[in-house]
C-alpha cells in the first residue's frame, strides 16, 4: 500500500530519482521509494550494448550512504564483467547456419 501510494501519488519522488540517476550515470535511489533505505545499481547490456538487466545493492543509509554512490557503482560495473565473460562462456553466440532468405548471407 506504502509503495502504490507514493507511486501514484508522488511522481516528485521518481523524477528526483530520475534526475539525480541521469546525472550520475547510474542509478541512485536515496530513500526515494523507502524510508531509511538508500540503492545503487547499474545496467547489465546486452550484446548489442543495450540494457537489459540491472544489479543492485540496498541498505540502511548508514551502510550505503551517498557520498560512496560512485564507489558502489564501480564494484558493480565490475561485476557486471564477471556476469559478462559468464554469459559470454555459457551462451556463445551461434552463426547461423542457413539464412531463410537468400539474399541474406549468413554471418
Amino acid at each position: 500500500e506504502d509503495l502504490a501510494r507514493m507511486s501514484t501519488h508522488r511522481p516528485e519522488r521518481f523524477n528526483r530519482v530520475l534526475e539525480r540517476s541521469l546525472k550520475a550515470g547510474f542509478a541512485v535511489n536515496l530513500e526515494d521509494v523507502a524510508t531509511g533505505i538508500n540503492s545503487f545499481a547499474v545496467a547489465i547490456p546486452d550484446h548489442t550494448g543495450a540494457p537489459f538487466a540491472s544489479i543492485s545493492v540496498a541498505g540502511e543509509p548508514h551502510r550505503f550512504p551517498a557520498a560512496e554512490g560512485a564507489r558502489f557503482a564501480e564494484l558493480l560495473s565490475q561485476e557486471v564483467v564477471g556476469l559478462r565473460a559468464k554469459a559470454a562462456e555459457l551462451f556463445p553466440r551461434r552463426e547461423l547456419a542457413a539464412s531463410p532468405d537468400p539474399d541474406i548471407e549468413p554471418n
